[in-house]
């Protein structure tokens, strides 16, 4: 885990949400879905959103309708 990076165990898993913010002495737990939105937001995700919520964080999800189009791809060994 890099410095300055929050996560919490559930589970004896590590949850890192997608992003934190704080605006207005309010904290925000922001879990980020790409086009299916909610319906994927399960396991380890969904506890931890909810227990933010239990601690007084103010749960959010944003989805964002996304669509990729791949063509001439290329393989490139890393």
């Amino acid at each position: 885990m890099k410095d300055g990076e929050q996560c919490v165990t559930l589970k004896q898993r590590k949850y890192k949400p997608d992003l934190l913010a704080k605006k207005n002495r309010k904290i925000y737990v922001v879990e980020v879905k790409a086009s299916s939105g909610k319906q994927n937001l399960r396991g380890e995700k969904l506890e931890g959103l909810l227990l933010a919520k239990k601690y007084g964080f103010v749960p959010m999800v944003v989805t964002l309708d996304v669509e990729i189009k791949a063509s001439d791809l290329v393989a490139q060994e890393l």
